[in-house]
Parts: C-alpha cells; structure tokens; sequence
C-alpha cells in the first residue's frame, strides 16, 4: 500500500530513510495499517473524512467556558 508520511520518523527502514512529512512510501498492508492507525501516515490519493479526528493537535481547544 503505498502511504503519505504526515510526521517525520527518524532511523531507517530497510537500511533507507524515512520519507519526509508530504513523500510517499510503499510498504506491505499491516505496516502500512499500523502507521494510519498511529497517525504517521495516510493512505495515499485518499482524502480523510471531514469529521476525522486532527492528530496535530495536542489536548483540547482552550475556552473561557468550564470543561
């Protein structure tokens, strides 16, 4: 499946660097799974669902209202 990178991952796979945040990489399924899961990368060519949860934000949005 090949995948676009959203974080940099540091170290190499398959002694090559990881591509940077935009580059694209093509790795078998369950690999590729696991890093869409963890938020490090999309399925290439697909666009995220307008609900999906931003992973690039940290926490919760401050307000002056109460939690």
């Amino acid at each position: 499946m090949i995948v676009t990178m959203r974080r940099q991952l540091s170290g190499s796979r398959d002694g090559v660097e990881w591509p940077a945040p935009g580059g694209t990489i093509d790795l078998p399924d369950d690999e590729a799974m696991q890093l869409i899961d963890l938020g490090h990368a999309e399925a290439d060519g697909v666009e995220p669902p307008a609900d999906a949860i931003d992973r690039g934000t940290k926490g919760r949005k401050a307000t002056a209202d109460p939690a």
